[in-house]
């Protein structure tokens, strides 16, 4: 057991994953990602940890996750590189109990890094009954009845208490079955490479997943929420 696991041990059965001793799962995380409705266009993607495992029986998968968008551009006959920071924060997916097959996508409303991509090829404006969620977020869908299904005024009400006790970005997608939460942030990265790491994760690696785990406590609240 490496020095990752023996420190997640407490968290049952949370399994750190690392990109060169776990490209698989690694390389399919990055896929899964990078091609999901929920961020604008990116093509870079580096992942500072990646974890798998059982919280109060459900199933999640955490990332700490930057995305960028590059291009190549020609200016005065020099070329240079483009980039664009597309998302840095955490990403959390679990599966969601409700059955469903439409893409369901709620962004904080457009401003900032999101301006130049409002719309969401494929989907469409979805307009909800909730004042407050709505002046918070914007909704885009494949399916007008799908994502009212989905978006139940029980989950608004809970994302918007994660967004008022984060006061950072929260970002949330219904995709591949799955839900995925996206909340932007500052959280520090860590890796054996840095000798100071290890105190590092010792001593603050459990605040970071508790407020992970807040999340999800307030989204699975109890099973009126019918995720």
């Amino acid at each position: 057991m490496n020095f990752y696991n023996k420190t997640l041990s407490f968290l049952n059965d949370f399994k750190y994953y690392d990109k060169y001793f776990n490209a698989d799962v690694y390389e399919s995380f990055k896929y899964e990602v990078q091609n999901l409705k929920l961020f604008p266009q990116n093509n870079y993607f580096s992942c500072d940890y990646l974890l798998k495992g059982d919280y109060k029986g459900i199933k999640v998968t955490i990332g700490n996750i930057h995305l960028k968008y590059k291009e190549r551009k020609l200016i005065a006959f020099l070329s240079g590189i483009s980039e664009t920071d597309v998302f840095d924060g955490i990403i959390l997916c679990f599966d969601s109990k409700k059955i469903f097959t439409s893409t369901t996508v709620v962004r904080v409303d457009c401003g900032t890094i999101f301006n130049k991509f409002c719309s969401i090829k494929g989907l469409e404006t979805v307009r909800l009954e909730d004042p407050v969620f709505e002046k918070k977020f914007e909704v885009y869908s494949s399916d007008q009845v799908g994502a009212r299904y989905l978006l139940t005024t029980a989950f608004m009400e809970r994302l918007l208490k994660v967004r008022k006790k984060l006061k950072v970005p929260v970002f949330c997608s219904f995709e591949n079955g799955c839900v995925y939460i996206a909340v932007k942030s500052n959280f520090k990265t860590w890796s054996l490479n840095d000798i100071n790491s290890l105190l590092y994760v010792n001593k603050n690696i459990s605040v970071d997943l508790e407020m992970i785990f807040s999340i999800i406590d307030t989204l699975h609240a109890n099973e009126s929420i019918g995720m």
